[in-house]
């Protein structure tokens, strides 16, 4: 289990793995402007402006195995952030971090308990705060994808006939338990055009279903109506797959 894994988990405002002591706020947001050095209890999402090029220090990976920080550049210049590794400290076996010079440039670093290592980077065109916490809750919609989803994967559903509310279930229990039936999941696109589930629908997000040419599309109108009445399995190539009634 990952704490962002396609959803896998989440407790409250602090999803955590017991197993690998992980560890992200994604409802807390720290806005850094200048010269500095981030501390553990700013772990969680980073946004980032630069008036002009500047260093910003990371504290010590020694002692906070599982922690993660995910740094994005919000701004619309080419002033470099310059990620500085605490004393002797590496990030991937480098000392510093260049990435971050771009608009959209963002970087998602955990501590093994001995440095910083980047699990994802890149570009993500994210237009507000509350996309960027609900994409950050799921690290999937950063990095490359694994196999889409596995039975012990806990995923958002939608009852599609008692007032949408939402639950979380695991994706076995969509398979076996006939109780699921009648409920959608919530899916939204990636940063390659993949649609992964989604954790916190909102804006952005998407819901499918098969038209007439049994193609998977997305519902335009994201309320979803009462006929709709499919669920998910996993075929032969672990891909999801609407599984009618």
């Amino acid at each position: 289990a990952t704490t962002f894994g396609q959803t896998k988990l989440g407790d409250g405002l602090y999803p955590k793995d017991d197993e690998q002591g992980l560890e992200f706020d994604t409802n807390r947001i720290t806005i850094i402007t200048e010269l500095g050095t981030l501390t553990i209890g700013q772990c969680g999402l980073v946004k980032l402006s630069a008036a002009s090029p500047y260093t910003l220090g990371l504290p010590t990976a020694i002692g906070n195995t599982g922690r993660y920080y995910c740094l994005y550049k919000s701004d619309d210049n080419t002033n470099l952030i310059t990620l500085d590794a605490n004393d002797d400290e590496k990030i991937n076996g480098q000392l510093t971090y260049t990435g971050l010079n771009y608009q959209y440039a963002f970087v998602i670093l955990r501590s093994n308990g001995v440095e910083w290592i980047i699990l994802s980077y890149g570009f993500k065109n994210v237009t507000d705060d509350a996309q960027l916490k609900r994409e950050a809750g799921d690290i999937k919609t950063f990095e490359e994808k694994s196999p889409p989803l596995d039975d012990d994967d806990v995923v958002l559903i939608e009852d599609s006939v008692a007032g949408h509310a939402k639950k979380k279930a695991k994706v076995s229990s969509l398979l076996e338990t006939k109780a699921e039936m009648g409920k959608v999941l919530a899916f939204n696109y990636d940063s390659k055009g993949d649609v992964m589930p989604a954790e916190d629908p909102g804006p952005m997000d998407v819901y499918h279903e098969r038209d007439e040419n049994n193609d998977l599309m997305p519902i335009a109108n994201l309320k979803i109506p009462n006929t709709i009445n499919f669920f998910f399995e996993i075929d032969i190539n672990g891909d999801i797959e609407p599984r009618e009634v």
